[in-house]
């Protein structure tokens, strides 16, 4: 974990949150238990607004209240900045994505993730995108790009949950469009969402929380 220089040499760290540009990896350290002890969040600057920022760390997006801050800096990229999650979508026989792997806080499009999918899909790996096909805009994958993620679900009734019946929705669809049966242990799925991964677990897939590569500059 990076360290910090002692408390007289910091600058404010609000005000070192408020310069790094979204989507810069950044290690901030916060008071937690009522001030008892501090922790450290390393990852991506994903969002902020006057009382807190967001983290996209390795396994998922954390919200840290500026009052608790402590503590705050960039961190350089690193030299083995690779994809964590492509291997495991690699080994899958179909590979399904949450919405959220495909967009920044803001809403935009995540170019990286758009890059990876499109790997994917020159390997001849169906590639499924679980969430709110809707809800895109003219950054989405588009008919500029040689292919692009299909999505399994236009409308998700509740995308914050992922309950038993969502899943088999999906996976009946995933076998309507690749023409086979699919056996559950062969879709690798991942997501921003712990919660869903897990859900996605217990119905059968393979899971694996989503993370973008260190370093990775998004807008």
């Amino acid at each position: 974990m990076p360290t910090f220089r002692d408390d007289a040499e910091r600058p404010d760290p609000r005000a070192v949150l408020r310069r790094i540009p979204l989507g810069r990896r950044v290690v901030v350290r916060s008071l937690i238990e009522d001030g008892e002890r501090a922790t450290d969040a390393l990852g991506e600057l994903v969002g902020r607004d006057e009382a807190s920022v967001r983290v996209r760390t390795r396994t998922g997006v954390v919200r840290i209240e500026l009052a608790q801050v402590v503590a705050a800096k960039p961190v350089p990229a690193s030299p083995a900045g690779v994809w964590r999650v492509a291997p495991f979508l690699r080994r899958g026989g179909v590979a399904v994505l949450g919405e959220g792997t495909l967009r920044a806080s803001d809403g935009s499009v995540l170019t990286a993730t758009v890059d990876l999918v499109e790997t994917l899909l020159r390997t001849g790996r169906p590639v499924f995108v679980l969430g709110d096909s809707d809800n895109r805009d003219d950054g989405a994958p588009d008919a500029d790009r040689p292919q692009h993620p299909i999505s399994v679900l236009p409308h998700l009734d509740a995308p914050g949950e992922l309950a038993p019946e969502v899943l088999a929705r999906a996976h009946r669809e995933i076998e309507e469009r690749v023409g086979r049966t699919v056996g559950r242990a062969h879709v690798h799925y991942t997501d921003v969402r712990p919660q869903a991964v897990d859900a996605a677990r217990v119905f059968g897939w393979q899971g694996r929380v989503f993370t973008l590569p260190p370093g990775t500059d998004e807008p």
